[in-house]
């Protein structure tokens, strides 16, 4: 049976399995805990660890099977009232070339985060039957976790058991990875709840805003991101001035190597979401390898005008360009549309409402699930 065949009151209970990361997959366990509590529906947190090494790569026409763990997977159950079990498989990976074995082993059906057809297509067709296109998933928290030290145990022990290998070492690497799991931990329940997103800001004037971060690695992809970001800032400064608002997040690094494009606004996440809301107009760039930033839900959940970088993977619903957003195509087109939306009030008003409307219809974490059985 497939998940979306079933109807919503077919479900007796839904059980979240506790990953191995939690940035991406708060997202997860916000949204099938309201999708539960919103349809009278119970909600466990299993003590059952699920997450198991395995990866396949498929970039390169190769199909590779790899004994790596593949963090970044989320699994839950919907039990129907006849007893039968639908397992689903989020896979939140920001590559969409990688792949969790386990996932196809034991789940129904495979939501890929990062879901591009070129990789899809050189996976065996017992494991293309399975995926399906996920959307735009970003890091939030409900806003009162459920059975918070349970999640904590849990996800301390299932760390551990990732790390730590039965040897003579095992007490000294298990002292070592306590304070990154409680950083991790720390990380989750400070970061913006469901709530955060639900207060939408009606302020759309023409300013411009655009804030990133640096990563920091050889790799030629982070480079590339890293160069992209830059030269944007720089644009988007130059051009517009005092209407722009925004920057490189600062480090120690960023000071050093930037310091003219320093953002004065805290890298803090609060602090990103109470500015962005005060800004009419947003720019919107990849993720790492080229997956789809987090920020583009974000700035639909606060029913900004977008002008975004093409998408690269595909998503289960549409954006439209022109309509819940201005798609570009090169940093002149760019700026061509920035200087339009600063001069036309109507047209931001309009792409804001769409882009929110887009956003409640199909990212809210009210809402996700509900699509995904409606898809």
């Amino acid at each position: 049976m497939k998940f979306n065949s079933i109807r919503i009151n077919d479900i007796k209970c839904i059980v979240w399995y506790v990953p191995l990361e939690l940035n991406h997959s708060s997202y997860i366990l916000s949204s099938t805990l309201l999708f539960a509590k919103q349809n009278n529906i119970e909600f466990k947190i299993s003590n059952k660890n699920l997450n198991k090494r395995g990866q396949i790569n498929v970039l390169n026409d190769k199909v590779r099977y790899t004994d790596h763990w593949f963090s970044k997977v989320t699994y839950v159950d919907f039990i129907l009232h006849s007893n039968k079990k639908i397992r689903l498989a989020f896979d939140l990976n920001d590559l969409g070339y990688y792949f969790s074995r386990h996932a196809f082993k034991i789940a129904d059906v495979v939501y890929k985060r990062s879901y591009n057809p070129k990789f899809i297509n050189r996976l065996a067709t017992s494991k293309k039957s399975k995926i399906k296109k996920m959307g735009l998933p970003f890091m939030v928290r409900p806003n009162e976790s459920p059975e918070p030290l349970k999640l904590c145990f849990n996800y301390l022990i299932f760390r551990f058991k990732q790390y730590v290998k039965p040897n003579r070492s095992v007490f000294s690497r298990g002292i070592k990875i306590f304070p990154l799991v409680y950083k991790e931990l720390k990380r989750f329940f400070y970061t913006r709840k469901v709530s955060d997103f639900e207060v939408v800001s009606l302020n759309l004037n023409n300013n411009i805003f655009y804030q990133k971060r640096l990563f920091y690695s050889k790799d030629v992809d982070v480079k590339n991101l890293t160069e992209q970001r830059v030269n944007m800032i720089q644009i988007l400064k130059n051009s517009f001035g005092d209407v722009f608002k925004g920057g490189l997040m600062e480090d120690s690094l960023s000071v050093k190597l930037y310091p003219e494009i320093i953002s004065n606004i805290s890298g803090d996440q609060h602090a990103f979401l109470e500015e962005m809301k005060n800004c009419g107009i947003c720019i919107y760039t990849r993720g790492l390898k080229k997956s789809t930033g987090w920020t583009l839900s974000e700035f639909m959940s606060q029913g900004k005008c977008i002008i975004a970088e093409q998408i690269y993977n595909d998503l289960p619903f549409k954006i439209r360009h022109d309509v819940e957003v201005m798609f570009y195509n090169s940093d002149e087109e760019m700026i061509e549309f920035c200087k339009q939306l600063v001069l036309d009030e109507n047209k931001r008003k309009e792409l804001g409402e769409n882009a929110r409307k887009y956003y409640d219809r199909y990212v809210n974490p009210k809402t996700f699930l509900e699509s995904l059985l409606k898809n």
